[in-house]
């Protein structure tokens, strides 16, 4: 390689060693030099004026040493690697077929000696090597005969490769199958369990003591609360007891969630009532029949009453009660309340009662309901009659407050 004539190094673009050992040296000086600074101020009291000064002289007698004894560092960072550096030594082995082969060994070689020269360039040394014909490489299995036992063809190599796999790995290889284990991923808002040691120290009467150590599993929540697998299964025997009523709560916030799913379709209809009257009219019906229905027979009453609003006659679906604490005229009256409100005719309010609750009324004439929709026969009734102003209070009072209180028709 042609070197660089010395009038001509000044003006060739600096290295990106040389970048780097600058870019140090300017760092280390600016420091030293802030350290000057903050001593001279804060440990002799100088002013800010005067460290500044300090400062800049500092930083430039730094750099002033450096580019003197420049040369001597420069020399001694650039020996520095040889000494650490392992004499090593290349080889060059002849294959049968005439192949020159280098390689490179880390130690002296007993075959032969090797030296390095003032320009630590290393020597390269021949030497015949010959591979004896009884020699296999170690990754060859050798029968013994003497003859390497690796399969002839791709087949052999594949039965080999599923014997060594297991029954499963074996189908799932066959059958394209992969298997990846995850991890299954939980909210943060989930506890998880664990366990927490308790010791119980015995001092004996001889002198010597005696230290019971218990592992405890426990329930840890994302609060911090800590609970005991006795409190885990007060926990779970409550839960059995009382499922039944925690699934109602379930089905009734679902429930919830359809009647505001419905109420999204219905806005692409072309409806004569308002989205608050039907809400208004799920939430009177809950109020009038949750005592008596199943979560999902009251889910089908809200139907009902849904497409009433949109058409007057329309299929309904059959409703069935869960006892007999209703009786017929309870029946009729919320068919006629809820009707009067919706300002339906009578007999489009029978044929609404005559098809819901399609089992009391199996033996009955829509004609017959129409005659007697007002009727009382007592004033013990679960569900009184409600006339259509009547209504209309009530349905002031929803908009305002969000609940049913019939309470206030007494007033």
């Amino acid at each position: 390689m042609k070197e660089t004539p010395q009038r001509l190094r000044s003006f060739a673009s600096p290295t990106r060693d040389k970048i780097i050992i600058w870019s140090a040296v300017i760092a280390g000086c600016g420091i030293m030099a802030l350290l000057g600074r903050h001593t001279a101020i804060h440990r002799f009291g100088t002013d800010e004026f005067t460290g500044n000064i300090l400062f800049a002289v500092f930083f430039v007698l730094t750099i002033g040493l450096y580019c003197g004894f420049q040369s001597i560092i420069d020399e001694l960072f650039g020996k520095l690697p040889f000494l650490f550096r392992r004499k090593s030594a290349i080889l060059v082995a002849e294959t049968p077929d005439g192949e020159y082969i280098p390689i490179e060994t880390s130690t002296q070689p007993n075959i032969a000696d090797y030296s390095a020269d003032n320009d630590l360039q290393t020597d390269v040394l021949e030497s015949d090597v010959e591979f004896d014909d009884e020699y296999y490489p170690d990754d060859e299995p050798i029968d013994e005969d003497g003859k390497t036992s690796e399969p002839d063809n791709d087949d052999e190599l594949l039965d080999a490769y599923l014997d060594s796999l297991s029954e499963r790995e074996r189908e799932d290889f066959i059958n394209g199958i992969t298997r990846v284990q995850k991890e299954p991923e939980y909210d943060e808002n989930i506890g998880c369990f664990t366990t927490y040691g308790e010791s119980v120290v015995h001092h004996n009467p001889d002198g010597t003591t005696l230290i019971e150590e218990y592992e405890h599993d426990c329930f840890l929540t994302p609060d911090g609360s800590v609970y005991s697998i006795e409190n885990i299964d007060e926990m779970v025997k409550f839960y059995e007891k009382h499922h039944t009523e925690v699934e109602l709560h379930n089905k009734l916030i679902s429930q919830h969630h359809q009647c505001n799913a419905a109420h999204e379709e219905v806005k692409e209809e072309d409806l004569k009532f308002s989205l608050s009257q039907i809400e208004f009219l799920c939430a009177y019906i809950t109020h009038m029949m949750q005592p008596y229905l199943e979560a999902e027979e009251l889910q089908k009453l809200h139907h009902n009453a849904k497409v009433w609003t949109i058409n007057a006659m329309p299929p309904f679906s059959p409703v069935n009660l869960r006892s007999d604490h209703l009786t017929k005229e309870d029946l009729k009256h919320l068919g006629y309340n809820v009707g009067k409100f919706l300002r339906l005719r009578g007999e489009e309010i029978a044929r609404f009662v005559k098809k819901v609750f399609e089992k009391p009324f199996e033996n009955t004439h829509i004609r017959t309901i129409v005659q007697k929709l007002r009727e009382s026969k007592s004033t013990k009734e679960r569900i009184p009659i409600h006339t259509a102003d009547q209504m209309d209070r009530l349905f002031e009072h929803f908009k305002r407050y969000g609940n049913i209180n019939p309470k206030i028709l007494q007033k």
